[in-house]
């Protein structure tokens, strides 16, 4: 074993602790790049592969009815690959012991055979029999909440008749991996199933035989979905076609898609902000620590040894304690992708979902680590190479020595001689200090980041189900009904309150871009259902003019004042431009808004009543909830309450671990910042300080100049990691915004005072760890002075 192994191995016997707590900090870095990428390359392949396998639909198309013989034709239009024909209908369903109800998406299944578009995956059980009606196949989501079996048997008010279904199988469709009530933004598997029955007792159920009420169909290679969505309209519109639409406005793939989205964000930003932050506390940690082994440099170079042996020396440590970082980090990061993807698994229902590592994961993050570390170990080399080795084995010059203006301004000031050496030490290095301020306010910063995700989800529920969503039930109907249908929900038992909500399905244009939504009529008197401004106050719709959630608002591309033109999708499928009045501010999902008369007006149609919004007495609500069965116009029925607890159990349990995941790594960070910083400052000014306890300080004030510099540094670092933090913070929810959700930006005191307690927790204990190895430290060794 040469000299230089035998000195590698002393180093990394000595010091191990910053070496440990580098390597820690690369650890970090490298998890969060291979879990993040890795989750969520893994959600894309996965879905796509099963949109491919199952021949997911390109363009769906509801109407209210057209006769069979209309299929051949929508097939044979041009861009047309495959085309199928079904029944859909929304069901009330009953099943005991759950007391609300809850609502069924029927869907038909061919005459002979298994649907050619969006193929089923039987997960278990049978087929419906096709000369059994009352079959049918559920959905995995649904059963799995309730414990559903094959034999089961479910109630459901099929077009205001009750019967009982049994069920045949469970099975997945790509249609709804997530299950929307109503094309909500918000999935919920207790209360939303989806059957697949035989077509035959579906068609006599709503007096569809022979006809369809539904349309879905894939593309041609080199079609454009835009053109077959206008032909597909064209031939549709006479029979009460409601729109045609492709996947990005479907609702279960638009939330696949803003799940995906955000993964992405989060793999992009989030690995870039720990790699950038390690490999830059890395690189002034790793200069800083060769450069108190600047003498040692110079005696190597002194007894004969070239730079060649010398630099591979150093660059051998730092390539070591980068392994230790890239070994640990990988697999740290792929338990962390693991247990990502399984969240995805418990409500994204793909028949499988594997997490998958590229090999270009590792080697990029590796990479970057290996030349974070190799730079600093770099930079702090070539500075003590280019020396004399009789210049590099004296201690570094000051780079001043007479007293200047500011000795003679901090003279005036400050009396104390330590508390002036520590001022001097501060204001004559600022490009070193500045460097451990910034360090340590990039741990601050990233624990900030990693604990505000709750912040913003308690304020997301306070506004959107405290201050907009007001309602405790909202009841929808079956078709729209006269306006007296609230006062007769007001008359059941334990309604408080009865509100309509009046709302139509529209396609909106401007500015060459177009999108489906709701338009809600909203009366100025309303209390139970609330649009928001942008200081989450409520506003007064006004006489005439749109209201525009901020999301649609800046997919139009379209401001105030400027006008939108509005088609109807239902009825006499109405058309006019309407003028944007102001913009809305909502965090879950996107709607337009308009005046009741307006939009009463704008339909012609007194009808207008598609949905009431009930206040109703919590001990009352299960003999409200018996009435609402059975009552054959209600299509649905939905507790706020429940769509809280759904919302919380998925969107919370992501950020649950994702923050559990972040907020760890953040500490690690900081811990490693703070210790390395005080750890190395002992080592730079070891010389320093020996000289001031033989000049006759005693222990406790040569440890106050070291640590009250520390001090400073910790106390100018935390206020600027908190101002980083909340940038950072601004940054990412910027970018993960989504149509479904909107995270506000809200960072609590207590995130920040979590954030800044753990790095003072860190600084302590690292202060006492420097105060234990000051009182140790053995003066004659230190000022032998080497020749």
């Amino acid at each position: 074993m040469s000299l230089l192994d035998l000195k590698l191995r002393r180093d990394l016997r000595h010091l191990r602790g910053p070496m440990v707590t580098i390597g820690l900090v690369m650890a970090c870095g490298m998890a969060a790049f291979v879990a993040f990428l890795g989750t969520h390359a893994s959600l894309v392949e996965n879905h796509l592969a099963y949109y491919h396998e199952a021949r997911f639909a390109h363009v769906f198309a509801p109407l209210r009815r057209a006769p069979e013989r209309l299929g051949p034709r929508l097939a044979s239009l041009p861009g047309v690959a495959a085309l199928e024909t079904r029944i859909v209908a929304e069901a009330p369903l009953t099943l005991p012991p759950m007391v609300e109800p809850a609502t069924a998406h029927l869907v038909s299944l061919p005459f002979q055979g298994e649907p050619g578009i969006n193929r089923l995956h039987l997960r278990s059980g049978q087929w419906p029999r096709r000369e059994s009606p009352q079959e049918a196949l559920v959905s995995e989501g649904f059963a799995v909440a309730h414990g559903l079996k094959p034999g089961a048997t479910l109630t459901v008010l099929i077009n205001g008749k009750q019967a009982r279904v049994r069920v045949a199988g469970v099975a997945l469709s790509p249609e709804f991996l997530f299950a929307m009530p109503g094309g909500g933004p918000i999935p919920d598997d207790r209360h939303y199933a989806i059957l697949w029955m035989p077509r035959r007792g579906l068609e006599v159920a709503y007096d569809l035989v022979g006809a369809f009420n539904d349309v879905v169909l894939t593309l041609a290679p080199g079609a454009t979905e835009a053109a077959v969505i206008t032909e597909v309209d064209r031939v549709l519109e006479p029979y009460g076609g409601l729109g045609a639409h492709g996947r990005e406005d479907q609702s279960s793939h638009k939330f696949v898609r803003d799940e995906i989205h955000q993964m992405r964000t989060m793999a992009t930003w989030l690995p870039a902000i720990f790699m950038g932050v390690a490999a830059f506390l890395i690189h002034v940690v790793m200069a800083r620590l060769i450069a108190t082994q600047r003498e040692q440099i110079a005696a190597l170079k002194a007894l004969g040894f070239p730079d060649g042996p010398i630099v591979r020396h150093y660059l051998k440590l730092a390539t070591l304690v980068g392994a230790f970082g890239i070994a640990l980090g990988v697999v740290l990061g792929i338990w962390m992708g693991d247990r990502m993807t399984a969240i995805y698994v418990d409500y994204m229902r793909f028949p499988v979902i594997e997490y998958r590592l590229h090999a270009w994961h590792v080697g990029v993050a590796a990479a970057v680590s290996l030349a974070a570390v190799g730079g600093g170990a770099w930079g702090a080399l070539r500075q003590v190479l280019d020396l004399r080795p009789a210049e590099a084995l004296r201690p570094p010059v000051p780079p001043r020595f007479q007293a200047g203006r500011l000795d003679a301004w901090l003279g005036g000031l400050i009396h104390s001689p330590r508390t002036r050496m520590v001022t001097r030490n501060l204001l004559r290095r600022p490009a070193r200090n500045g460097l451990s301020v910034l360090g340590i306010a990039m741990g601050v910063a990233i624990l900030v980041v990693g604990f505000f995700w709750w912040d913003g989800l308690d304020e997301l529920v306070r506004i959107h189900f405290g201050l907009a969503q007001r309602q405790h039930l909202t009841v929808a109907f079956t078709q729209p009904l006269q306006r007296s249908a609230p006062a007769e929900l007001a008359r059941l038992p334990g309604v408080l309150a009865a509100e309509s909500v009046s709302a139509v399905p529209v396609r909106l244009r401007a500015n060459h871009h177009s999108l489906l939504t709701a338009l809600f009529g909203l009366t100025p008197e309303a209390g139970l259902r609330r649009v928001l401004d942008s200081a989450n106050r409520p506003l007064v719709p006004p006489p005439s003019g749109l209201l525009l959630s901020e999301p649609l608002a800046k997919r139009l591309q379209v401001h105030p004042g400027e006008d939108v033109d509005v088609e109807v999708l239902e009825g006499e499928r109405r058309r006019g431009r309407i003028p944007v009045a102001a913009l809305t501010r909502e965090s879950i999902g996107t709607a337009a808004y308009l005046h009741v008369e307006s939009l009463q007006a704008f339909l012609d149609d007194g009808r207008a009543v598609s949905a009431c919004d009930l206040r109703v007495d919590a001990a009352r609500t299960d003999a409200l909830y018996a009435r609402l069965k059975g009552l054959p116009k209600v299509a649905s029925v939905t507790a706020k309450a429940e769509a809280l607890k759904t919302f919380l159990a998925t969107s919370a349990a992501w950020i649950r671990v994702f923050s559990l995941f972040l907020t760890g790594f953040a500490a690690v960070i900081a811990v490693g910042v703070v210790y390395n910083n005080i750890r190395i400052a002992l080592a730079e000014r070891a010389w320093e300080l020996a000289s001031l306890r033989v000049l006759g300080f005693t222990q406790g004030e040569v440890a106050g100049i070291l640590l009250g510099e520390f001090a400073v540094q910790l106390l100018l670092a935390l206020p600027l990691g908190c101002l980083l933090g909340l940038g950072l913070a601004r940054a990412l929810l910027w970018a993960m915004a989504t149509d479904a959700f909107r995270i506000p930006l809200i960072v609590s005191a207590p995130t920040y005072l979590f954030a800044c307690g753990v790095v003072l927790v860190s600084g302590i204990l690292s202060a006492l760890g420097a105060r234990r190895r000051l009182d140790r430290m053995d003066l004659v060794s230190i000022l032998k002075t080497r020749e």
